[in-house]
């Protein structure tokens, strides 16, 4: 099988058929899309969880998983409750990497207000690269549960911050030495900054606020994963403007010196919305200090189709993330 997620035929085919039994247990339903679990209560409130796998050599490996399942649980309505850490190293790592790892992970914990409900490292022959698994917990009100999509043909897409964020984070601290013989210094640490930005949940509390009930958090894949797997869930085809993206030059520049797609690159912290006007959402979010944008619109029937000026394309099925080609291609280099 291929790098990154497996697709969704192999979902369906190898896993969900297998699962597809139905539990009244379950207050958020199997899917190949659904990147949360939830479990019915007796009381008015539902507990979601969110799992994220993420693989590299980074000591700030751990911020971006646990981003990653934060905004899965505030993207389905919940409040997150905390979050469980495992930690699996290759044999040769030094315990200084580990204490570097949960600094990291102790220093946003407090910052997003996210406790730490457990946590364990081991380390194993199994692995090359540092894995880390983060497993996101919240509650939420049974019928603010976001679940049903109503209908989204006609309604705008929406989508706040930039595209490739958390990608480029992850590639600047994994190449800083070579970027720091390309780009002046001031230029690689203002990358450094956007780390502030891979929590939603300011976006994501306006834009329920304002009636927005389907968001999708853009992660493995990029914005272009992203796009297919919201028209997928809904049912829909959809049109977007590939220069309506918001893109940052930052992530340009990294992506033209490693030879990567921005557009298949992850960025937790950017969301996509469906709202029924979206220029009024993304003033809105503006005028919060949130950067917004609308892409484009959902539509009746099942294509999807990007435009670049008069070009007109229609979307691919989702690739691998482009990160896991740069690791991939740096493991082929040793």
């Amino acid at each position: 099988m291929r790098l990154g997620k497996v697709s969704e035929t192999v979902m369906n085919r190898s896993i969900l058929k297998q699962l597809s039994s139905g539990r009244e247990e379950r207050a958020v339903p199997l899917s190949v899309y659904e990147a949360c679990a939830g479990i019915k209560k007796e009381t008015s409130e539902d507990i979601v969880f969110s799992d994220v796998s993420l693989y590299g050599g980074e000591e700030q490996l751990g911020i971006f998983a646990i981003a990653q399942a934060v905004n899965q649980i505030l993207a389905k309505g919940a409040r997150p409750c905390g979050v469980s850490i495992s930690i699996m190293m290759p044999p040769g790592t030094e315990e200084t990497f580990l204490q570097a790892l949960i600094r990291h992970i102790s220093q946003c914990s407090s910052q997003w207000g996210i406790p730490v409900l457990c946590i364990r490292a081991e380390v194993s022959p199994a692995v090359n690269h540092t894995m880390i698994g983060a497993t996101a917990v919240g509650a939420a009100e049974r019928d603010k549960l976001m679940l049903n999509y109503d209908k989204p043909a006609g309604r705008d897409i929406v989508l706040t911050k930039w595209i490739g964020m958390e990608g480029t984070l992850r590639i600047l601290r994994k190449e800083w030495e070579s970027l720091s013989e390309r780009f002046v210094a001031v230029f690689l640490q203002g990358i450094e900054g956007w780390q502030d930005l891979l929590i939603a949940r300011k976006e994501v509390e306006i834009a329920r606020e304002c009636g927005v009930k389907v968001i999708r958090q853009v992660t493995g894949g990029g914005i272009f994963a992203a796009l297919w797997d919201l028209a997928a869930e809904t049912g829909s085809g959809l049109e977007v403007r590939l220069n309506h993206m918001p893109i940052r030059q930052e992530t340009v520049e990294l992506c033209e010196h490693f030879r990567i797609n921005p557009y298949q690159l992850t960025s937790s912290g950017c969301m996509l919305m469906l709202a029924k006007d979206g220029g009024r959402l993304a003033g809105i979010l503006k005028g919060s200090g949130i950067n917004a944008a609308v892409l484009g619109r959902i539509t009746d029937g099942r294509d999807k189709v990007i435009y670049r000026g008069e070009e007109k394309r229609f979307l691919d099925r989702p690739a691998p993330d482009e990160l896991l080609r740069l690791y991939d291609q740096r493991r082929s280099d040793r």
